[in-house]
């Protein structure tokens, strides 16, 4: 996410980066579980469009804001709450 304050009621986009393409046959059944201090709702898998991330939309349930440190957090999180598969067959939880 980009830095800044989000407020409620916002529509806000998170992408989840992997290592690998990820085969989008499953995305239905991915969901964006809690992340440590972005406070949203309604997340829905908008897909991954062939690359190796996953966009959620989402809808922020209460303010807060994105620092450069909560920045160094997310980027090691992984929250989404699947087996997310690869073109391969792989799978990374």
């Amino acid at each position: 996410m980009a830095f800044g304050t989000y407020h409620k009621g916002d529509t806000v986009y998170i992408t989840v980066n992997y290592d690998e393409v990820i085969d989008d046959a499953w995305l239905p059944f991915a969901f964006l579980g809690n992340i440590e201090g972005v406070y949203v709702t309604d997340a829905t898998c908008l897909g991954s469009y062939g690359s190796n991330a996953l966009v959620f939309e989402a809808i922020v349930s209460e303010d807060f804001e994105i620092t450069p440190d909560a920045n160094n957090v997310l980027v090691n999180t992984k929250p989404v709450v699947a087996t997310v598969w690869d073109v391969l067959g792989n799978g990374y939880d």
